[in-house]
């Protein structure tokens, strides 16, 4: 009827769990738990129930373990359900921590690559390995004995990626020159093959020698995002493809989103950003974040499809702030994860740029019923809106899964 006054949309209820897709959650943590403190540089790896935070540096801090560095050696536990932190105790951590390469394989941490402080004074080229498991009391890191006829240089940014058989990396600098060699490490053998070298392998199409760029290996190929040097970034516009059939570089033309007005629907070009793979979807890549000098740095999230090579712009999923040199990784469950980093803080007084320890969380995408059903389950502890039982183990749950349960159960009964 005309002049018929609409219903307004009911609120959602605050007590009703909601399942958020492509939207962050800040993870607090427990007020009573001691976070990291605040860091950029790092890198981190998710499991389903936890996320791994490696290394990192504040230069308004000091570390420990390295006595007047302002690099952290350490490495941190955050468990989702439970939003609690713990720092691990480790052993032959390497103390090369900032823009290192960080990768999870199975239960086993790859670690590589990476400078100690001063940055570019010490490198370090050695494959760290350390089996991830949340009842082992102690992480301990040992380097891969790899072969010293065939080794990469020691550099760090590089971006690294993996498979079943080979750890492959790409650029990287030592703080003069950088590169865009690209190595193989055949984890059967532990020896290295150098697949193109920039100084000796010239060709048309080589993309321009970067660091703190990121890659994924898609269909035996390997695609670089962004990535620059000291003073300049590299445009989204068109992707570096390494093909590991013939080793050769390639560049192609993506497509952006129609959608998007401002550079004709393409992501700006940035370095320092995050990165993650869809784990259910390996052909989705998304990119937040990152910067091209200090007074353009990114909140945004895009997502683009490698069959297609078409950019979608995530408009709903911003970071509250814009940030870089922040770690982001994505659960086996399709949950990517971001924390730390240096953000731009528009109501700071003195100066904006400012390092934090915050975690934000989203899902890319619907994740299953068994994993959704651990979300809830959080959320309804967490408003105590339900109790676990004691007996919970003895109801043999569908979507049972020991070490989220025992996050339950810390969650419900924190002092068990």
């Amino acid at each position: 009827m005309a002049g018929k006054k609409r219903k307004r949309a009911a609120k959602p209820d605050p007590n009703m769990y909601q399942l958020k897709v492509f939207k962050f959650v800040k993870l607090h943590q427990t007020k009573s738990n001691k976070p990291p403190r605040p860091r950029s540089g790092h890198r981190i790896v998710c499991k389903n129930a936890s996320m791994y935070a490696i290394g990192g540096f504040n230069p308004t801090d000091s570390n420990d373990e390295v006595e007047e560095s302002p690099l952290f050696k350490e490495v941190w536990r955050f468990d989702f359900m439970s939003r609690t932190w713990k720092k691990l105790e480790v052993e032959s951590l390497p103390n090369e921590l900032a823009s290192n390469s960080a990768i999870l394989w199975d239960k086993f941490l790859f670690l590589y690559g990476g400078t100690a402080f001063p940055f570019g004074d010490r490198f370090n080229n050695k494959v760290y390995l350390c089996k991830l498991e949340d009842s082992e009391p102690k992480l301990i890191f040992k380097p891969l004995p790899t072969s010293e006829e065939i080794h990469p240089k020691q550099l760090y940014g590089q971006s690294i990626a993996i498979d079943n058989k080979h750890l492959y990396s790409v650029g990287g600098t030592d703080g003069f020159k950088y590169y865009m060699d690209v190595y193989r490490l055949d984890l059967r053998t532990n020896q290295w093959l150098k697949l193109f070298d920039q100084d000796i392998d010239n060709c048309a199409k080589c993309p321009e020698a970067r660091y703190r760029h990121e890659v994924v290996l898609y269909n035996n190929r390997l695609y670089v995002f962004g990535g620059g040097v000291s003073f300049e970034a590299f445009e989204l516009d068109e992707i570096p493809v390494f093909n590991l059939e013939t080793n050769e570089w390639t560049s192609l033309p993506s497509i952006g989103d129609a959608s998007i007005t401002d550079n004709n629907g393409f992501p700006l070009k940035r370095k320092c950003h995050g990165c993650v793979q869809d784990p259910h979807d390996k052909a989705l890549v998304f990119i937040n974040g990152g910067y091209n000098d200090n007074s353009s740095v990114y909140n945004d999230t895009w997502r683009i499809d490698l069959r297609t090579l078409e950019w979608k712009r995530i408009t709903s999923l911003n970071l509250p702030n814009g940030t870089y040199f922040h770690s982001a990784a994505c659960t086996p469950d399709g949950r990517m994860v971001v924390f730390g980093g240096i953000t731009i803080n528009k109501r700071h007084t003195g100066h904006p740029h400012e390092r934090t320890a915050d975690v934000f969380s989203t899902w890319i995408r619907i994740p299953r019923l068994a994993d959704a059903c651990w979300d809830a389950l959080d959320f309804y502890i967490r408003k105590k809106i339900i109790t676990l039982p004691d007996d919970i183990r003895s109801w043999q749950l569908p979507f049972y899964d020991e070490s989220r349960l025992r996050s339950a159960i810390k969650l419900n009964y924190p002092d068990v």
